[in-house]
């Protein structure tokens, strides 16, 4: 409740906070993944995979931490892009657990 009154007087420094909050909460989500993902027990390089899709939030998260007055525009792809490629990414990684599954 109180966030927009505060947010009404400076809307172009809430945005930016936004994004930086974002990109810190991408970063420390995405190395705590990328450690999990590292002692994961299957074998066939799946952690490996797992590991470069976290590695991709974490690197999405410097780019929002760095440059938090990017544009809508610039934010929305690099948004899509993102998702893109992580969703092909756990494509790829649900597939070779798919693999591994199978009796």
């Amino acid at each position: 409740m109180t966030a927009g009154p505060v947010a009404g007087p400076w809307p172009g420094i809430t945005v930016e906070l936004l994004i930086m909050i974002i990109g810190a909460w991408a970063v420390v989500r995405g190395a705590l993944e990328v450690a999990s993902a590292l002692k994961l027990r299957q074998g066939d390089g799946a952690r490996y995979v797992a590991a470069a899709d976290r590695g991709l939030v974490v690197v999405f998260g410097l780019v929002m931490v760095l440059y938090p007055n990017l544009d809508l525009w610039t934010l929305v792809r690099l948004l899509a892009a993102d998702a893109l490629i992580v969703s092909t990414l756990m494509f790829v990684l649900a597939r070779r657990f798919a693999k591994g599954l199978r009796p």
